[in-house]
């Protein structure tokens, strides 16, 4: 029998989520300590025992830890992180990013999907397995530094306190979004992560400059600028890792009637490509978060030249995030923009920086069989679909032997909408979300070694 959750302790979620938004924690810099602190507050006031981590002044991590019924039932980790990105220009948001407002059943402000509403919802998801607890062991990680790499909490943990972290399963960021596919409602959960680095490029002129009314002269700037476009509009073969052929079938016995039949007339093999097609159900916005897990993508996020208006630069610099699938290798991708820079004749200082490997993990295991049975519990109308995520989370750098998959599950908003505003402006998240994401977390707890 899985435990009722009570209103009182959704209450508090919600409370504890909007001091969480309140606090803040942009990376770089962070500092996340506030923020740690205001989650083992929490946490102590229901009983359960934290550890607040810091492996440098500001930058913490909380960590717990709850038993469970059956010393040999697999243990399962719930991991979020703590820092969040800049939140940009303000006046592009709705509602203040840092003012964690509750308006017309949403909570807003930066964090509230990546990651401090998971975050909320794993703290009283612990509290609720301390109360009653799983088969297994249940552990509680909200790091920090995800959003810069990790040096500073997963990285750091793995190293320093490897025991917060060593669990056979893990529940991560990444998934659980809803979807829909021509008359079909569907959740996702991240099997696999791409590959990423940051590239950086520096155009230097041999020329001095010069003044900016006498143009002519080797100009960094605008090259930088031409070979920005240049990567941007590389075409990268059509790459399948068995993520996507897993993503693939399960989406040829439940996705779209049009799919459905293509699949079967044609094979597996073609119904990637006709994804990506017209007519078939599938969104705009759905073939461009498709065409991103089936190809390396090279996305331009800075270009700096220049210091006087009125002067040609000498040196110019431009960064890209280039992220590929499990199946390809950074050797590959660097190789094919190396080729591409010596067509262009151009000959830039190149610096590959914050690399993270890619993530895959199998599509079934006692964790997805958790997870399926909690969503046919709670949404017996929708299906679950095995997804590569197109970028990349803390989950890659747990142990290998740990079996992690992306999943927080929200129904009151899309996958389309959090692809948008994560990272974006208007991030926000579904009040009734708390309840609906902590009760699948618990659920799947108590389902996982039973």
């Amino acid at each position: 029998m899985v435990p009722q959750l009570s209103d009182g302790l959704i209450d508090e979620a919600v409370i504890l989520l909007r001091n969480l938004l309140r606090i803040d924690t942009t990376n770089p810099g962070g500092p996340e300590t506030p923020a740690a602190i205001a989650v083992q507050q929490f946490l102590t006031s229901h009983g359960v025992r934290s550890d607040v981590l810091e492996p440098v002044e500001g930058r913490a991590s909380v960590t717990a830890r709850v038993a469970g019924t059956d010393i040999s039932a697999p243990t399962l980790l719930l991991l979020s992180h703590l820092d969040v990105v800049p939140t940009g220009d303000p006046r592009g948001w709705n509602h203040e990013p840092l003012s964690a407002d509750l308006s017309d059943g949403f909570i807003h402000g930066r964090g509230a999907i990546d990651d401090k509403g998971r975050t909320a919802m794993n703290a009283a998801s612990i509290v609720s397995l301390h109360q009653d607890p799983a088969p297994g062991d249940v552990l509680f990680v909200a790091a920090a530094d995800e959003e810069a790499g990790g040096t500073l909490g997963v990285r750091w943990l793995m190293d320093h306190h490897p025991e917060t972290l060593d669990a056979d399963f893990a529940l991560g960021e990444g998934g659980g979004y809803r979807t829909s596919m021509g008359n079909r409602n569907l959740y996702t959960y991240a099997i696999a992560e791409k590959g990423a680095f940051r590239l950086r490029l520096t155009f230097r002129s041999g020329a001095t400059g010069g003044h900016a009314s006498i143009p002519g002269a080797e100009n960094p700037a605008e090259v930088s600028a031409r070979i920005a476009v240049d990567l941007a509009t590389l075409r990268w073969p059509w790459i399948r890792s068995d993520a996507t052929s897993a993503m693939l079938k399960a989406l040829s016995n439940k996705g779209p009637v049009l799919l459905r039949a293509g699949q079967r007339a044609l094979g597996l093999q073609f119904l990637g490509p006709a994804l990506l097609g017209r007519g078939v159900g599938v969104s705009e916005a759905q073939r461009r978060a498709l065409h991103a897990m089936f190809h390396t993508t090279v996305a331009l996020t800075s270009l700096r030249s220049g210091h006087a208006e009125g002067g040609i630069p000498q040196e110019a610099e431009a960064l890209f995030s280039v992220r590929y699938p499990p199946s390809a290798s950074r050797n590959q991708v660097l190789v094919a923009i190396n080729n591409r820079l010596r067509r262009a004749r151009v000959d830039p200082e190149i610096s590959v920086e914050r690399e993270v490997r890619p993530r895959a993990a199998p599509p079934t295991s006692p964790l997805a069989t958790a997870i399926m049975k909690t969503m046919d519990e709670l949404d017996p109308t929708a299906d679950l679909i095995p997804v590569l995520l197109p970028a990349s989370t803390d989950l890659r750098d747990l142990d290998s032997r740990t079996v992690a998959y992306g999943f927080t599950p929200m129904r009151g908003i899309t996958a389309e909408e959090v692809a948008n505003t994560t990272h974006g402006v208007n991030e926000r998240i579904a009040e009734g979300d708390i309840r609906f994401g902590v009760e699948a977390t618990v659920r799947t707890a108590h389902h996982l070694g039973k």
